[in-house]
């Protein structure tokens, strides 16, 4: 196999491993406010900011002791719109989105 091509897809995989393991945090930060009935967004979506609400608040947190989010958020944190980080508030609605939905459809199935 051409060595450019293995080298292409190994970065697909890395990337795609990132990406999930991104989502993976959000989720759990999202069905952690989501539990406890508490405020998701906040004034502001900047990293480092203390009014960026208990979304971005808890993955800065989780940053504090998580090396693969911290170093995701150095390099993709406030650098505007058109950058994909998957830590926006688009993405973060529409993970609720997806995620009310699975509820909706397991509650539907039960009764």
């Amino acid at each position: 196999m051409d060595t450019k091509l293995q080298a292409r897809q190994i970065k697909q995989i890395e990337q795609y491993t990132g990406i999930r393991s991104v989502l993976e945090r959000a989720v759990s930060v999202i069905k952690f406010i989501a539990e406890r009935g508490l405020a998701v967004r906040g004034d502001n979506e900047l990293i480092g900011s203390p009014r960026n609400g208990n979304y971005l608040g808890i993955l800065e947190l989780i940053a504090q002791y998580d090396v693969f989010i911290a170093q995701h958020i150095q390099t993709h944190g406030n650098r505007g719109s058109g950058h994909t980080n998957y830590l926006s508030s688009t993405i973060m609605e529409e993970l609720i989105s997806v995620m009310g939905k699975k509820v909706k459809d397991e509650i539907i199935s039960r009764v």
